[in-house]
C-alpha cells in the first residue's frame, strides 16, 4: 500500500510525557546542510552533545548553538594518543593518514585529502565522558575512526536505538576500518543495519558522469549507514526506548513502516492502541502493515 501523506509530527499520538532525547554528534562540523537530526531538536527535552576536535570550527558552533546544544572540543577515540591530520578540505581530517595512493585512481579526492598539517592530540574514550547522559541517538562522521569511537563507548551503546554513521568500503585512509568491520561490531552489540541513507563514490579517469567530478560512475566509496536496535531485542527494551526509536525513524528517515511495527512493541508493553493511532495519521486499515 502507498502512503500518499506524511505527518510530519507524531507527538501527539504519542503518550504524555515524551521521553527525553540526548543526541550525540561525533565530527560536528557543518558542511553546508543540516544534520540529520535537525527536526528532533525542536522537541521538548531533546539535548544535543556534539564533538569537533578543530578549536576553530568547535568555537564557531557554539557561537550559534541552541540552548539545548554543546559542542565540545574533544577528539573522541580510544584515549590515547594520536596523529591528527589536517586535509585541504578539513572535513577530510582524520586520526588516521590519508591513503593519497587510493585515492589518485579517483577524480576529486587525493586534492582534498592531501595533509596540510598535522599534530599530536589525546583523544577521549566516549565512556569516561561523565558529564554526558545516557545517550539515544549517535551520528558519526570521522573518517575511519568510528569503529574505535563505538569500541570505546559500550556504556553508552547499551542506551542507544539509532546510530547514524559514514562508513567505507575501500581504504581511503591507511588502515582503517571498513564497513564490513563495523557492522560486525554492530551486530555483536545488539543492533541492525536498517538502511543505506546516501552512498558516494567518483569516476576513475578519463571517464566523467554527467560533465561532473563527484559521482560515481561503478565504484562506490563510502556512505552514510543507519542502524537500529535489532528487531528482536524489541520485546525487552523499555517502551519510551521503542517510542524514542519510532519517532526518529518517522521523523528523521520516513521510515514509516519500522516505525509503526516499534509503536507496536511499545504499544503491548503499555497498553495502548499506539499502532492503531500512527495507522491513522495516514488513512491506512490496522493491518496494512502486515500487507505484503
Amino acid at each position: 500500500m502507498q502512503i500518499k501523506t506524511m505527518q510530519n509530527d507524531i507527538r501527539h499520538i504519542l503518550p504524555d510525557p515524551f521521553p527525553t532525547l540526548h543526541l550525540m554528534d561525533a565530527g560536528a562540523m557543518s558542511l553546508g546542510e543540516p544534520p540529520p537530526y535537525q527536526p528532533a531538536l525542536g522537541w521538548p527535552q531533546t539535548l544535543l552533545f556534539g564533538f569537533e576536535p578543530q578549536p576553530i570550527e568547535c568555537a564557531r558552533l557554539n557561537a550559534s548553538a541552541t540552548a539545548n546544544t554543546r559542542f565540545f572540543p574533544v577528539a573522541l577515540g580510544d584515549g590515547q594518543t594520536h596523529t591528527f591530520h589536517v586535509g585541504r578540505m578539513e572535513a577530510t581530517s582524520s586520526l588516521f593518514a590519508p591513503n593519497l595512493k587510493l585515492a589518485r585512481q579517483f577524480r576529486a579526492l587525493a586534492e582534498l585529502m592531501e595533509v596540510t598539517r598535522s599534530s599530536t592530540i589525546e583523544t577521549t574514550r566516549l565512556d569516561d565522558l561523565a558529564e554526558i547522559p545516557p545517550l539515544h541517538y549517535m551520528k558519526l562522521d570521522v573518517q575511519g575512526a568510528e569503529l574505535m569511537i563505538l569500541q570505546n563507548g559500550l556504556r553508552q551503546l547499551a542506551s542507544t536505538v539509532m546510530i547514524h554513521l559514514e562508513v567505507e568500503f575501500v581504504p581511503l585512509y591507511q588502515g582503517q576500518p571498513l564497513f564490513g568491520d563495523v557492522d560486525c561490531f554492530l551486530r555483536g552489540q545488539g543492533f541492525q543495519f536498517h538502511r543505506f541513507v546516501s552512498v558516494s563514490g567518483r569516476t576513475a579517469p578519463p571517464f566523467l558522469m554527467n560533465q561532473g567530478p563527484y559521482e560515481a560512475m561503478s565504484q562506490q566509496l563510502w556512505a552514510d549507514v543507519l542502524y537500529i536496535r535489532d528487531m528482536e531485542q524489541w520485546p525487552t527494551l523499555a517502551a519510551e526506548q521503542l517510542i524514542r526509536l519510532a519517532a526518529l525513524l518517522h521523523t528523521l528517515y520516513g521510515s514509516f513502516d519500522l516505525a509503526g511495527l516499534a509503536l507496536d512493541a511499545a504499544g503491548a508493553q503499555c497498553g495502548l492502541a499506539l499502532k492503531d493511532a500512527y495507522l491513522s495519521l495516514f488513512g491506512i486499515p490496522q493491518q496494512s502493515l502486515q500487507m505484503a
